[in-house]
């Protein structure tokens, strides 16, 4: 503590000592005890502050009953909620509430479905447990064994990943439909996540067949419906890195 910081601390020290015991004056009144400047200045503000408590003390005479006489004329004012003092606010907080509790509701249902789907598959590209259940690096094979689990339709990959290695794949259950993962090695121990889902378990999604880019918690994602099916692509990778994925 400088010596400036504690003398705006002791200019609020009350001329009666009441203050030698409060914590918040503990720091400043110790290093008077050890900087005789400090003191010095300490014991003239002191000596003021004391001058100055005398002369206001009888300077004006406080009128016997002066406490019971403001007491006796305070009026005691309750105020009114808040509702009833703006009506038109009560109103307004109203349908706020209400747009709240519906908005699930308003907002257009495919939209609402892929946010989800995205948010669950990007969630998934994190997972480490287990983040592919089958190791296999030969697509052909990959496709062949997404077919044995149930996943109908072919899958058709984009040029940019057909010659990066896969590390292998696992099926996804989201909301009762299978979604496969495809992860792909991109080098310097990164990866990328390839899912695929029917575009009849995402209705009313809003993508075409040139991807959407989209930052989304920590990822670069890449969106696009081609053939019947959804495709998003997931990694910890820039825009242009998923570009020359595609």
């Amino acid at each position: 503590m400088t010596n400036q910081e504690a003398k705006f601390i002791l200019r609020a020290y009350r001329p009666s000592g009441r203050d030698a015991c409060d914590p918040q004056f503990q720091d400043a009144l110790e290093q008077t005890k050890h900087d005789p400047e400090l003191a010095k200045w300490f014991a003239e503000e002191r000596a003021l502050d004391a001058r100055l408590a005398e002369k206001l003390r009888g300077a004006i005479p406080i009128p016997t009953g002066l406490k019971a006489e403001l007491l006796a004329a305070r009026k005691i004012l309750r105020p009114l909620p808040w509702w009833q003092r703006q009506p038109w606010l009560a109103a307004a907080a109203a349908v706020v509430l209400l747009i709240a509790a519906a908005g699930v509701s308003l907002w257009p249902r495919g939209p609402r479905q892929f946010a989800a789907f995205r948010d669950a598959m990007v969630t998934a590209s994190f997972n480490r447990d287990p983040h592919i259940t089958t190791m296999l690096s030969d697509v052909n094979a990959i496709k062949q064994w997404l077919a044995q689990q149930g996943f109908k339709g072919e899958i058709v990959l984009p040029m940019g990943l057909r010659t990066r290695p896969a590390a292998g794949c696992r099926i996804l259950d989201w909301r009762g439909h299978k979604v496969s993962l495809i992860c792909f090695h991109t080098g310097a121990s990164k990866h990328v996540d390839l899912f695929v889902i029917d575009e009849a378990d995402l209705p009313g999604v809003l993508l075409q067949g040139t991807p959407r880019f989209e930052a989304h918690g920590g990822l670069m994602t890449a969106s696009w419906r081609q053939s019947g099916k959804v495709y998003f692509l997931a990694g910890a990778a820039t825009q242009a890195d998923l570009q020359q994925l595609l």
